[in-house]
């Protein structure tokens, strides 16, 4: 496991490398006390770095792009508190993609809020929902029963096409 260097990163204030070590380590022991330290680590590491910024939507579009494209870890926080922000499934598609393969539980906890309350309602949200919902299973965070669980039951009444269609694929999740 990489959590002892991950011990001599902290020590000598390197909190981007000990980031990346304990998601090296979670990737192989998926424990909620290993999740803790990578969501503080991310608060910490998030305020040394800048947030994808931009005036107008195109601008911030292409600028979080860029961000996810480089593929570092220590951007994420920031990544993920603008997932949403842009409404149209083109866009929140491409960004779901830039995001998939990464084991990283933080990734799963904005994917719970999304499958929660889709940022797309009716129809046309339907494919970031199923988007979402396969990469949950994909990141396989233990938290991932639970908070599903939860959206089952938010979601069990009522809702658009998006949260029917989420309703709809919930049993396939919670027994996998």
């Amino acid at each position: 496991m990489s959590l002892p260097k991950a011990a001599e990163a902290l020590e000598t204030g390197d909190h981007t490398t000990a980031l990346s070590l304990v998601l090296a380590s979670w990737e192989l022991c998926k424990h909620a006390r290993i999740t803790a330290v990578i969501e503080a680590l991310s608060r910490r590491v998030a305020k040394t770095r800048p947030p994808p910024g931009g005036k107008k939507v195109v601008d911030k579009q292409a600028a979080w792009l860029a961000l996810a494209a480089k593929r570092d870890p220590a951007d994420l926080e920031h990544l993920l508190a603008t997932l949403t922000e842009n409404k149209k499934q083109a866009e929140l598609a491409t960004r779901l993609t830039l995001l998939e393969g990464r084991a990283d539980p933080r990734i799963a906890t904005a994917l719970h809020a999304l499958l929660e309350h889709p940022p797309i309602p009716g129809w046309t949200g339907r494919h970031a929902v199923l988007q979402a919902l396969r990469m949950v299973i994909a990141i396989g965070d233990p938290r991932s029963a639970a908070a599903l669980e939860h959206v089952a039951a938010v979601n069990e009444k009522g809702g658009g096409s998006a949260t029917g269609v989420l309703r709809g694929n919930l049993p396939q999740t919670q027994s996998s």
